[in-house]
């Protein structure tokens, strides 16, 4: 005998199965974007480093290599800080994103918790009302907790 799979499972599943898969592209789109960006610094070291030697070789005053080397300073720190920056954005732009997918999975799973408990103390006995307040409290009490944690880690993030 098979039983047929309710409904609400398959929905759920879906559900989840189309959260992964979008977690997943956005994580494969934020790798790309880390490689591009890495191979554009690459390929803007080497550029500088072949134009440096070859205006070093080309240097025949000491005075010359000084001013040489003096100018190399400042754009090297401009283009690690802007590196930086992009690193930043693509790391936090994902980040936010996961966060957005992780707030709403959890508030969903409280509403099915809910859900699930309102409709456990439908079919319960008389005189277990006291148990279901009990359990209804306790979830209460861990929903409270979880929404507490997630909104104090929103400023560390």
């Amino acid at each position: 005998m098979s039983t047929p799979i309710p409904e609400q499972w398959v929905t759920a599943q879906k559900a989840g199965l189309e959260s992964f898969f979008g977690l997943a592209t956005r994580a494969v789109e934020s790798i790309e974007k880390l490689a591009e960006l890495n191979f554009r610094a690459v390929k803007s070291t080497l550029a500088d480093n072949q134009d440096l030697l070859t205006h070093s070789l080309s240097v025949r005053q000491p005075q010359e290599w000084v001013a040489l080397t003096a100018g190399l300073a400042q754009p090297a720190v401009a283009k690690a800080a802007s590196y930086g920056r992009d690193v930043w954005e693509v790391v936090s732009d994902a980040q936010g994103a996961f966060s957005a997918v992780t707030a709403t999975q959890a508030q969903q799973y409280q509403r099915d918790v809910q859900a699930m408990v309102e409709n456990f103390g439908k079919n319960l006995p008389a005189g277990t009302g006291a148990m279901m307040t009990a359990w209804k409290q306790a979830i209460s009490a861990g929903s409270e907790t979880s929404e507490t944690a997630r909104e104090s880690a929103k400023p560390a993030a």
